[in-house]
């Protein structure tokens, strides 16, 4: 299975500069993790909470927050000292029973949980139940969430729910501030496909495995294009498929980040009992 690729795009549509990524054009160039990192640090965490997986972590302010299976979102120092747990899961009022996805208010330290029901639980820095804020009325379904200058960004499911909006921006409290009509038609997927963001010089990056457009929301909650993924055979189909011995033939995404000299998306594509690396080379 090929595991890992970390690469630099090379290739641009002729229309314009964004760089357009295809899995069928690859350059082969050795790199070292230090290559991209300033400095490598090691934490070990405080084992206090028997953690088997963790779907997300932060580095917020000299602390680390992270979602952990059966656990909830909890809060360490730099240090890997556990500090705090924000909430907690059940069903009780101010618990929750998704936690996979959330995020943080670095100047407040206020705390937002993606759960169920397209609501997102806010929490105090402390990890107290603050309220709820509902997306219901917008319609979609909320996949992840981001936070960007006070506001509250959530992205919806493009293939379930048959969602109006790729993304909707919401204050502190849930007033609807923007909304970012969905670029793709409506369709209806049994495969769930994985989206993601990540966050660089300000602005806020949103990929979604069915949309061609890796879009950067910029600090004033207006968007632009970033970069293309090559439409083509080797993404998801959009409509209803039986997975079972056709996924080595489709793209799968798992997670795509920044620094100042490269782009590194990490995928599958291509399943065979060979694990292959293919480093990148400088994007400039």
């Amino acid at each position: 299975m090929l595991i890992l690729i970390l690469l630099a795009f090379s290739c641009k549509t002729k229309d314009n500069d964004l760089y357009v990524f295809d899995p069928g054009y690859l350059t082969d160039n050795k790199i070292t993790l230090t290559d991209i990192a300033d400095d490598i640090s090691y934490i070990a965490l405080d084992n206090s909470y028997l953690i088997s997986l963790i779907y997300k972590c932060y580095f917020i302010n000299n602390s680390i927050y992270l979602s952990a299976k059966d656990i909830g979102v909890l809060v360490f120092n730099h240090e890997g000292k556990i500090l705090r747990k924000i909430g907690a899961i059940g069903r009780s009022p101010g618990e929750y029973t998704l936690y996979t996805q959330f995020q943080v208010d670095d100047k407040r330290g206020t705390v937002y949980v993606k759960d169920s029901g397209n609501l997102i639980k806010v929490y105090s820095g402390s990890g107290n139940f603050l309220r709820s804020i509902s997306a219901g009325e917008y319609g979609g379904n909320i996949d992840l969430i981001e936070f960007q200058n006070s506001s509250l960004i959530a992205f919806n499911f493009l293939q379930f729910g048959n969602a109006k909006y790729n993304w909707i921006i919401m204050d502190t409290l849930g007033n609807l501030i923007k909304t970012k009509e969905r670029a793709i038609p409506i369709f209806t997927s049994n495969w769930l496909g994985e989206s993601g963001s990540y966050r660089f010089k300000n602005s806020i990056f949103y990929w979604d495995q069915y949309n061609d457009t890796v879009f950067s929301i910029l600090p004033d909650l207006n968007y632009r294009a970033s970069f293309i993924i090559n439409p083509g055979e080797h993404r998801l189909p959009r409509a209803n498929f039986n997975p079972e011995g056709k996924l080595s033939q489709y793209m799968l995404i798992r997670s795509i980040l920044e620094t100042n000299h490269y782009i590194i998306i990490r995928y599958s594509f291509n399943f065979s009992s060979t694990v292959v690396e293919v480093n990148f080379k400088n994007m400039f």
